[in-house]
């Protein structure tokens, strides 16, 4: 049982402390672990890691080392490690620029079973980002399989524009990249990306200037008659009326869990009804979504700062 939770964790671990000289604590009910690295810091090229897996065993939960005796079994860490391990390397090669490694590490998952949409979109991510932005022909292939598994995945639709574009066809890519926005009807966190390169492809081609606007309706908060309403009710009803709203939202981000405005509008509405637990989930839930954001970007700040205190 301990082995099998070693090897569930052991990727993550190490996903995490590429860059620091420990990683956080991975807990369960049976054990928490987190590895400690002897540096600081990886360098561009580094092939060989040292690190110690650190492991406390809860209650009266027990493991063995080398020498089990008769009844025991050794502890061991398949290096191998399962698709997903790799994908969340190959997204930690990306955030320290260490792109080749990223995409060794992408098509290692695939190789080993995880032939998925995103992992090839974040392969030709990776090998897009190691030649500078040049599409090469195994990117495009990437590229091409990842469109394959799932057609409206935006990020293999938006390298796909790049590689239009660089082969001389920007009208093409740029309308390839509209027709991607018009199949939605709801804001995603992919969508400006998109609309910032159809207008510099606009600007190269004369064309005019998009609005996100002009494919999606922005979030819209109460009404003018909600806010009237509100206004002559009791204070018992004006708190569950704003709950029912706050319920609301929080059941269309449930259809749509890429909204990240979405996410920090509502754990601002629990902070507001003091309900801390669920602000906190919610803010939680908005974390992965900022993880591309600008380091500028306020709504980092906030995510970060909600999920400190």
């Amino acid at each position: 049982m301990i082995r099998a939770v070693l090897i569930s964790v052991f990727f993550a671990l190490l996903a995490s402390a590429l860059s620091a000289a420990s990683s956080e604590t991975y807990s369960s009910e049976r054990l928490s672990a987190r590895l400690i690295t002897a540096q600081e810091d990886i360098a561009p090229g580094t092939k060989t890691l040292s690190a110690a897996l650190e492991v406390t065993l809860e209650g009266n939960w027990h493991a063995y080392w080398r020498s089990p005796g008769e009844v025991g079994l050794p502890p061991e860490i398949d290096w191998s490690g399962p698709s997903e391990g790799w994908v969340l390397l190959g997204q930690t090669y990306m955030r320290l620029g260490l792109y080749t490694d990223a995409a060794v590490a992408f098509q290692t998952s695939v190789a080993r079973g995880g032939e998925t949409s995103g992992a090839y979109s974040q392969l030709a991510e990776a090998l897009i980002a190691a030649e500078d932005g040049a599409v090469s022909a195994e990117a495009q292939a990437a590229i091409g399989r990842s469109l394959q598994l799932d057609p409206l995945n935006p990020a293999a639709t938006y390298y796909q524009a790049i590689s239009l574009q660089q082969q001389g066809n920007t009208g093409g890519a740029r309308d390839l990249l509209i027709a991607r926005l018009e199949r939605e009807s709801r804001a995603a966190q992919w969508m400006p990306s998109f609309v910032n390169l159809i207008n510099r492809m606009g600007d190269e081609i004369g064309v005019e200037p998009v609005s996100l606007d002009a494919f999606v309706e922005p979030p819209r908060g109460p009404s003018a008659a909600d806010v009237e309403a509100a206004q002559a009710m009791s204070p018992e009803e004006q708190v569950a009326f704003i709950e029912s709203m706050v319920d609301g939202l929080a059941a269309r981000l449930e259809e749509d869990p890429t909204d990240l405005n979405g996410w920090i509008q509502l754990g601002r509405s629990y902070m507001v009804l003091e309900r801390e637990d669920d602000a906190r989930d919610a803010f939680a839930r908005a974390a992965p979504l900022i993880t591309d954001l600008p380091a500028n970007d306020p709504r980092r700040a906030i995510v970060e700062r909600m999920l400190s205190e």
